[in-house]
């Protein structure tokens, strides 16, 4: 048997439940750099996330499904992995490099044997047994990609161009606003004594003032004394005193600073698109024909059981939550694990 890229298989069953396969971004050690590069290249780079990702899979799902399934009374169930809500098949993407193994050497019967004894719990005295089947099935590689690039990632590129020319005017325009009022950083008695700090200074003078006497004070060769706070507290008061207007033309220069500070209000919305195409595998047609040796498959997973009948019996561990109970029903109209403490809640019947 072989599946295509994107086939329907039908719907989700009581008997049987779909994952899509997707790498989780806690996963993934890659900064935006990275992905950007992989976008660009097309090429896949990710065997040891797929790995981590299956083992996560299989560690949290299946239990906990094989603890539904037998909860409900069904003996003979089907687990997918690499096959979406929907029934579309997506695949779990994989580079076999000379000399490596492939997924199926790696996932066997005993790994999943394993895992289900390790985690789910048959409280039960009654005997109880089960097999487990694997089958990986392959799909066909997609069809060539129209565009060298997936269009989310170009439109991606497209966004980011705009925002680093708004970004980069905003910069100048700080850059301008911080080198204007760079006198407000200077002490008083340089602002009156340094050209052309002195210079601004008369003009501001003149501007509100003209007949002042410090106007000509300014003009001359007078140069400013340092003076302490508490020294120039009165001169502070008066309007004659050259330690007003400078105290006065600074304030002004500070309250004009903050009035003026240019704020970058433009937001990079789409500045997560490269993590998400490959955690969410819409990668997958440009992998396949960009990189050798890559290979496309489901992993199917059967459980049989010698159960016969709804029970209680079983738990599923959750590490750092403990054990939980679930059991396989319908609601809403759609196939799901269901808490058992949520059935008298909902009153749905096993």
């Amino acid at each position: 048997m072989k599946y295509s890229y994107n086939e329907y298989i039908g719907r989700e069953t009581v008997q049987k439940e779909y994952k899509g396969f997707t790498l989780f971004k806690k996963c993934l050690d890659f900064t935006l750099d990275d992905c950007e590069k992989y976008c660009e290249s097309n090429k896949f780079g990710f065997n040891r996330d797929v790995l981590s990702n299956l083992d996560a899979y299989l560690t949290e799902y299946l239990p906990r499904y094989a603890c539904g399934f037998w909860n409900a009374g069904i003996p003979e169930t089907e687990f997918y992995i690499g096959v979406n809500d929907y029934g579309l098949v997506r695949g779990i993407p994989y580079c076999v490099d000379v000399g490596s193994s492939s997924l199926s050497d790696k996932i066997t019967v005993d790994c999943l044997r394993k895992i289900i004894d390790s985690y789910v719990i048959n409280a039960s005295k009654v005997s109880f047994s089960y097999t487990v089947e694997i089958d990986w099935i392959d799909v066909e590689s997609p069809p060539i990609p129209d565009q060298m690039n997936h269009p989310e990632y170009i439109r991606y590129l497209d966004a980011k161009n705009v925002f680093i020319e708004k970004y980069n005017t905003f910069v100048k325009m700080y850059d301008t606003w911080k080198d204007k009022y760079a006198i407000i950083n200077y002490r008083l008695v340089d602002i009156f004594n340094l050209v052309p700090l002195r210079e601004q200074l008369e003009r501001f003078i003149h501007a509100s003032d003209p007949t002042n006497p410090v106007v000509d004070l300014i003009a001359s060769n007078f140069q400013l004394q340092y003076m302490s706070g508490t020294e120039m507290k009165d001169h502070k008061l008066d309007k004659n005193s050259p330690y007003y207007w400078v105290t006065t033309f600074k304030d002004y220069l500070i309250d004009e600073y903050r009035r003026t500070k240019p704020v970058f209000h433009s937001e990079f919305i789409l500045s997560s698109v490269p993590f998400n195409l490959i955690i969410s595998g819409d990668m997958i047609p440009y992998w396949m024909h960009s990189t050798q040796n890559m290979t496309l498959s489901v992993l199917r997973i059967v459980l049989r059981s010698t159960i016969s009948e709804p029970n209680t019996d079983f738990f599923y561990n959750v590490p750092g939550v403990g054990k939980l109970q679930c059991t396989r029903t319908m609601r809403m109209g759609h196939p799901v694990c269901l808490p058992l403490y949520e059935l008298d809640r909902f009153k749905v019947p096993i």
